[in-house]
């Protein structure tokens, strides 16, 4: 995340984002990358599971969790995201999904 905010620093708050690719590691801690989303300033999260091609069919990675399993994060991120939202909307910021 420190490259993140240094690319902010330097080109703009608006012109970087951040594409989160769900690894067998993220999908218990949904609430921890939203919160640091957050945390950076970050106004939108994008959610993407491993697909099997390049990096991922190398190292055998996208056969570590099912579509159920991403699923099943992608609902508890869009239940975080709705409840993370409500609280920031409150102090005037906010995430899109």
């Amino acid at each position: 995340m420190a490259g993140i905010r240094r690319a902010r620093e330097v080109l703009g708050t608006d012109r970087v984002g951040a594409l989160m690719t769900t690894t067998e590691a993220s999908l218990d801690r949904v609430d921890e990358i939203i919160d640091e989303y957050l945390q950076v300033g970050l106004d939108g999260i994008f959610l993407r599971p491993l697909s099997p091609f390049g990096f991922a069919i190398k190292t055998k990675q996208f056969a570590k969790y099912d579509a159920q399993k991403w699923l099943a994060f992608y609902e508890r991120a869009c239940a975080g995201v709705w409840r993370s939202t409500s609280r920031a909307h409150r102090s005037g910021s906010f995430m899109r999904r």
